[in-house]
């Protein structure tokens, strides 16, 4: 899956969906590492599948490829990976990939309000 400069193309699915553009720029006076921000976002399913991030010089820094898989027992599309790219030094980030998990994802539990406190990690232990 993974080679030097990015993952293996032909274990990637490509689709022609129709996208909505979305830019973000830097407000005046404030700070962040990106001065600019723009976001491709799938009309069907209003997620983030592309994006470009730029330098506070209004130069392009990073590129990420945000794969979706449609999980149609649950009825949802989801995220399959991360792919971020950096351009200024070759070196890209292949994150969430989902390749060695074991059981099959769970959509809809409920959880409960104990369950998202700051202790419930040191509560559920490791597995």
């Amino acid at each position: 899956m993974i080679r030097k400069n990015t993952i293996n193309s032909d274990l990637m699915r490509y689709e022609l969906h129709r996208v909505w553009e979305v830019e973000a720029n830097l407000k005046a006076g404030s700070k962040h590492i990106y001065g600019k921000r723009v976001f491709y976002l799938d009309e069907d399913t209003w997620t983030v599948v592309y994006e470009d991030a730029y330098d506070t010089r209004k130069q392009l820094w990073r590129v990420a490829v945000h794969p979706m898989i449609q999980f149609y027992d649950a009825k949802v599309p989801w995220y399959r990976a991360n792919i971020w790219h950096d351009l200024n030094n070759g070196n890209y980030l292949f994150s969430n990939v989902d390749n060695e998990i074991k059981t099959p994802w769970v959509f809809g539990e409920k959880g409960k309000w104990g369950d998202f406190q700051p202790d419930a990690l040191r509560r559920r232990g490791t597995k």
